[in-house]
C-alpha cells in the first residue's frame, strides 16, 4: 500500500515523454529538487496557485491559473517539465551571491534561524511541540502542501531552496491531523480510510442566499460536505449543519461519476489534513 495523496489530473500526453537528455539519466532528481523548480516556476510565471504531490515515486503536478494538468509522472518527467517552463530571469531582484554558495537572502534567512528541510532537527520540531520524528515532518512536507516561509537560491546552480522556520513547525502542530496523518504516514490506513474516520460525507443542499452574500432570501442549491456538524461549501466557507437557513436535502458517501466535482474531492484531503478549528475563522454565521 502506498500512502500519500490521491489528486485528479489528466494523464500526461505522449508527446510530454519525449526529448530526455541522456544527462538526466545520471542526475540524482529528489523531490526537493522538485519542489524547489516548482516554487521558481511560480514565482517565474505568477502561478502561486502551482501545485506538486508525491505518491512514492510519481508525481501529480498542476501549472496553476487553469494551466495544464499532469497526472502519473515519474520524477523525472516532472524535473523535465518544470526545468522546461523554468529560466531564470535577467534583472533578478535579488541582493546578489556569496561566492558561488548562496544568495545574500539565503544568507540572511539562515541569520534569522530559517532552516532548509535537510538541516531541522528534532530539537527544532519538539521546542514547537511537534513530537513526532524528523522523517515524518519530512513526509508531511513532501506529501501534503506545507508551504515554505521564504524561498531562496543556493548553490552555484542557483538552485531555489525551500526555508522553514518554527512558524511553520507551530502550523503543523496546531492545525493538523498528526494522529489521524502519522497512520497514513505509517501506512496503516489510507487516506480513504481516514476520510471515513472522519466523517466526510457528501451533501445536497437548499441554503438561504443570504448565507452566501446574497439579498433575496431565496433558496439556492448547492453541492457540500459534512463534517463536525458543519456544511463546507468550499475550504473558506463553512456554515453549522444545523443553521435555520440550511436545508439537507441528501447526504451520501461518494460523488455521482457523471457530475465529479473536483474541488470537494480536493477539500476532503483538507479536511484530513487539517482539525477542525482551522477553518472556524470562515464560519458564516
Amino acid at each position: 500500500m502506498k500512502s500519500g495523496i490521491s489528486r485528479f489530473y489528466p494523464i500526461i500526453p505522449d508527446l510530454v515523454r519525449k526529448g530526455y537528455c541522456d544527462g538526466l539519466e545520471k542526475m540524482k532528481i529528489t523531490k526537493e529538487k522538485l519542489i524547489g523548480l516548482l516554487y521558481d516556476y511560480a514565482r517565474i510565471h505568477k502561478q502561486p496557485s502551482a501545485r506538486i504531490s508525491f505518491q512514492g515515486r510519481r508525481a501529480n503536478l498542476y501549472l496553476g491559473n487553469r494551466r495544464k494538468k499532469y497526472c502519473n509522472l515519474t520524477i523525472r518527467e516532472a524535473y523535465d517539465i518544470l526545468k522546461e517552463r523554468t529560466v531564470e530571469k535577467t534583472g533578478s531582484k535579488g541582493n546578489g551571491y556569496i561566492g558561488q554558495s548562496m544568495s545574500m537572502n539565503a544568507k540572511r534567512a539562515y541569520e534569522r534561524g530559517l532552516k532548509p528541510l535537510s538541516r531541522i532537527r528534532s530539537s527544532d520540531l519538539r521546542q514547537n511541540d511537534f513530537h513526532y520524528s524528523v522523517a515524518f515532518f519530512q513526509w508531511l512536507v513532501h506529501n501534503w502542501d506545507i508551504k515554505p516561509k521564504e524561498m531562496h537560491h543556493t548553490s552555484a546552480s542557483r538552485r531555489i531552496t525551500a526555508f522553514y522556520d518554527s512558524s511553520v513547525i507551530r502550523y503543523i502542530a496546531s492545525c493538523c491531523n498528526l494522529e489521524l496523518l502519522y497512520r497514513i504516514y505509517r501506512e496503516k490506513i489510507t487516506v480513504e480510510q481516514a476520510m471515513q474516520e472522519r466523517g466526510i460525507r457528501y451533501a445536497k443542499v437548499h441554503i438561504l442566499d443570504t448565507l452566501l452574500g446574497g439579498r433575496s432570501g431565496k433558496a439556492v442549491s448547492a453541492d457540500g460536505l459534512l463534517c463536525d456538524n458543519l456544511l463546507f461549501l468550499s475550504s473558506k466557507l463553512c456554515i453549522r449543519s444545523d443553521n435555520p437557513g440550511v436545508d439537507i436535502r441528501k447526504v451520501f458517501d461518494g460523488q455521482s461519476v457523471k457530475r465529479k466535482n473536483e474541488n470537494l474531492e480536493k477539500l476532503m484531503v483538507e479536511l484530513v489534513k487539517h482539525k477542525t478549528m482551522a477553518y472556524l475563522k470562515y464560519l458564516r454565521k
